[in-house]
């Protein structure tokens, strides 16, 4: 069947069983291509990092690893672990750029989660759990599109929001919003004030939901030192 057969294969039977060995291979790799490429559509879907493509090669990626590490002990001998125990720290470093921090707020938990969790899945495939790995699939979406349709019906999930007053004079307006977070119990950070020609500006950042943004937002806007408010949604605490 091959004009040069892989090393080691010298046989019918040792070509037979490299094919089988070639077509087992390949089933895991497109199986992880695939439930890679499907939660990665989630994300991309929802406009947050990690998208189809990433979502593909992590997934292929562990899967591949996981194959090589089980290969390459069988043929040469050795802890078929060795390389696969090393896929969870390359993982980490891949989850930990996805997490960024913009205005005092932390985003991107919820993305370098689902990076682990791929990789997970492509070593499942990789080790021949085909059923697992899909199982775990349909688990990871049911997560990702159940519970965000849950936070949004129940108002739990939180926002970063930025706020931008402008005033006439820094003491009242910082006065009048320290007080009212106090009074609301609104942790306040990022707080930036400048002067911008004969106006005022202070900025700053928190987390509400997006009813509660809305009622600070109306509050700000009564106060005496304030003269405009203006709201920004940043991003959710976890994406």
């Amino acid at each position: 069947m091959f004009s040069n057969p892989p090393i080691g294969l010298q046989t019918a039977s040792d070509t037979h069983a490299f094919v089988g060995l070639l077509q087992i291979s390949t089933l895991r790799m497109l199986l992880a291509v695939v439930l890679g490429s499907v939660i990665g559509l989630e994300r991309e879907s929802h406009h947050k990092p990690a998208g189809m493509r990433t979502g593909a090669f992590i997934c292929m990626g562990a899967a591949f690893f996981t194959l090589c590490s089980q290969l390459l002990a069988l043929h040469f001998g050795g802890d078929p672990q060795r390389i696969a125990s090393q896929i969870i720290p390359g993982i980490g470093f891949l989850g930990g750029g996805a997490i960024l921090r913009d205005r005092g707020a932390i985003t991107g938990m919820t993305s370098a989660a689902t990076v682990f969790m791929v990789a997970a899945i492509g070593m499942a495939c990789g080790g021949g759990l085909y059923l697992q790995a899909v199982i775990v699939t349909g688990l990871a979406l049911l997560v990702l599109l159940a519970l965000r349709w849950l936070e949004r019906r129940l108002h739990i999930k939180l926002f970063n929001v930025h706020f931008t007053l402008v005033g006439a004079q820094a003491s009242n307006l910082l006065g009048d919003l320290t007080r009212l977070a106090e009074q609301e119990k609104v942790a306040l950070s990022s707080l930036d004030c400048k002067k911008i020609g004969d106006e005022v500006v202070v900025e700053f950042a928190t987390q509400l939901e997006t009813p509660a943004s809305e009622v600070l937002l109306q509050q700000l806007r009564q106060l005496p030192a304030v003269h405009q408010a203006a709201r920004t949604i940043i991003s959710s605490t976890a994406t």
